[in-house]
């Protein structure tokens, strides 16, 4: 478990969740851009929470690892999507061009 410090508030959520959390807000800061980010996580009094983080610029995010031993919260199916969204910011797909005129253009004189 580590614990993530976001906006003054204080969770403790698993340890792939928080550093994606991490990164992630990272390449939107650098982006100028922000998105939000829904995880599960424990308030530090231990209570059950969905908290939603509004990443980007302005918006310091802290992680630092945590002794707590509660079980860890369900973030599988956020977890993959945030993956995801990191892994199109890092490596983009690129565009290729496609043999033959666009669809449509047929009546176009094509020079390929």
């Amino acid at each position: 478990m580590k614990r993530l410090t976001f906006a003054g508030k204080s969770l403790l959520t698993c340890d792939a969740m928080a550093d994606a959390i991490l990164v992630y807000a990272a390449l939107l800061a650098n982006a100028g851009e922000a998105r939000p980010v829904e995880l599960n996580a424990y308030r530090s009094s231990g209570e059950k929470v969905t908290a939603t983080l509004l990443l980007g610029t302005g918006a310091p995010v802290m992680v630092e690892t945590s002794s707590a031993e509660l079980p860890e919260p369900d973030n599988n199916l956020a977890l993959d999507m945030l993956l995801g969204e990191i892994q199109l910011r890092l490596d983009p797909p690129t565009a290729r061009m496609v043999d033959g005129p666009p669809a449509g253009d047929e009546d176009d004189a094509y020079t390929g």
